[in-house]
């Protein structure tokens, strides 16, 4: 397949880092003298944007992790650089690979190959789903080819999300995949008779299709799975429903849907008016040794589900809000109960111009703390407790929009203090989708920061034109006191659960 090629260029500039020293937060600095083994970068991807979250990996070798991403131009366009993957100490571009439409999704990190390098598995519109050689970035495999020429749609295949990796099924020696594919992207909004979604499972190492099922609601899905395991069974969490069609939040195991059907999926929960569209979470708040299930639904309401008996535990609601991202978790008030914050739109899609975020005690779904900052954003926040007086803080990126202004900044909410700061300096264009990485990439025990924003400063969406892509690498000093366990979209596995550590002293 032929494509334009973007144009890709690369600007690694050594901006300074006053404002970190600005924050008292940063109190845990580097013995004197030690100098941070890499050093900050940007690069500017031209031409492209993104509503991808990037995750990290070593790609080459150099035992620093680097950073791969999904992007694209805008919609039904096809692209050279619709997966990019960077240097990790640098930010030069590693390799990029094409697709037809953009790549939405954030990657998994499998060795396929066996070369113990593990391969990137990603997807987005148009049926987009590809396994590539994390060396090189070619493909190992991609699902449908046939998109290239014809309507997926016509095959019953939609938009791919977020994968996870399952046990292996076919006996080929890989982890195979399991992904959810819905998401009609040519009805309009008013169309409320879509084509039902469903989940797949899909060969790791071929890309062979295993077996389907479809929503027991006959639905549309958006959302990503999530999976556990319980009593020697994978169990799955998925969603149905959208911006404006009912739908519910199910519970099935990885056998029912190797058998094709999901009719005798429990139902966690539902609403009669919207979906349940962000992946939930998974955290012990009732402190029973069993996962309880957090979840957002689009009409405005996050719920609490008893892990064990799937009966609800508490329940928040804001009105006229819809929610549309995931949450972090981590603790926010002064218990040991797992905690969670999220961001609520205000309004109704498509007028969504206003958000408002909260914090929310796992303890009773009680609030926090709520602010109303910025434009509509539906990436997810990040948390870690930055200064170590056992209150994580979080991060979250807040997008501010005056007509013809679009700007964006990085903000740190503090609980302890009762603050909200800027951690990074604004910067010019939106980031919609982008949830921000946290991460030690060069394993010298500081944390890294990676921030993803498009460059746009006219237009908040960027619908028209993808003007260009910033990704910026911020090593901070520092020192981590414990391992990250909320660090990235979907949790610092990437699977949705939260596992907790204590401070290490």
């Amino acid at each position: 397949m032929i494509f334009n090629n973007a144009r890709v260029e690369l600007i690694v500039s050594q901006y300074a880092c006053l404002f970190f020293m600005l924050c008292g937060f940063l109190c845990f600095s580097c013995s004197e003298g030690k100098e941070i083994p890499i050093k900050n970068w940007s690069a500017s991807l031209k031409g492209i944007g993104s509503f991808s979250s990037p995750r990290a990996i070593d790609l080459n070798g150099d035992s620093v992790k680097d950073i791969v991403l999904g992007a694209g131009k805008i919609e039904f366009q096809p692209t050279d650089s619709a997966v990019v993957a960077l240097d990790g100490r640098t930010g030069h571009v590693l390799w990029t690979a094409s697709a037809r439409d953009q790549i939405f999704g954030s990657p998994l990190f499998l060795d396929i190959t066996g070369d113990a390098v593990p391969e990137v598995i990603i997807g987005g519109r148009a049926a987009e789903l590809m396994a590539l050689d994390g060396s090189t970035g070619k493909v190992v495999w991609e699902y449908f080819p046939e998109g290239d020429t014809t309507d997926a749609s016509e095959h019953q295949l939609y938009n791919f999300y977020n994968p996870q990796a399952v046990r292996d099924l076919d006996d080929d020696g890989v982890n195979d995949l399991l992904v959810s594919n819905g998401g009609y992207v040519k009805a309009p909004p008013g169309e409320l008779n879509r084509p039902a979604g469903k989940l797949m499972l899909i060969s790791g190492k071929t890309g062979i299709l295993l077996a389907e099922a479809y929503m027991p609601d006959g639905k549309e899905t958006y959302m990503s799975c999530v999976t556990f395991e319980r009593n020697n069974e994978t169990w799955v969490i998925y969603g149905s429903g959208g911006e404006r069609i009912p739908g519910k939040l199910y519970l099935t195991t990885l056998a029912q849907i190797q058998q094709g059907s999901l009719e005798n999926s429990v139902v966690l929960a539902e609403s009669e008016t919207k979906g349940f569209i962000a992946p939930p979470v998974l955290a012990d708040i009732t402190q029973d040794g069993f996962d309880d299930i957090v979840v957002n639904a689009v009409d405005g309401r996050t719920l609490a589900i008893d892990g064990e008996s799937y009966e609800t535990l508490w329940e928040f609601s804001l009105p006229d809000t819809e929610v549309y991202c995931s949450l972090a978790v981590g603790h926010f008030d002064q218990d040991d109960v797992p905690d969670f914050f999220t961001n609520y739109g205000i309004g109704v899609f498509p007028d969504l111009m206003r958000s408002a975020q909260v914090a929310l005690s796992g303890a009773d779904g009680s609030l926090v703390r709520i602010d109303s900052l910025g434009s509509f954003h539906y990436g997810s926040p990040v948390a870690y407790d930055m200064d170590g007086d056992g209150l994580d803080e979080v991060l979250f990126h807040v997008n501010e929009y005056i007509p013809g202004v679009a700007k964006n900044v990085l903000k740190m909410f503090d609980f302890a203090q009762d603050t909200v700061i800027n951690f990074t300096p604004s910067a010019n264009g939106a980031n919609i989708a982008g949830t921000p990485l946290l991460d030690d990439l060069d394993h010298d025990g500081s944390l890294d920061i990676v921030i993803v924003h498009e460059t746009n400063p006219f237009d908040l969406f960027s619908i028209d034109a993808k003007v260009g892509l910033a990704v910026k690498m911020i090593p901070t000093d520092h020192k981590l006191l414990k391992p990250i366990d909320w660090g990235s979209y979907m949790g610092s596995h990437y699977d949705g659960m939260y596992r907790a550590h204590t401070l290490i002293f």
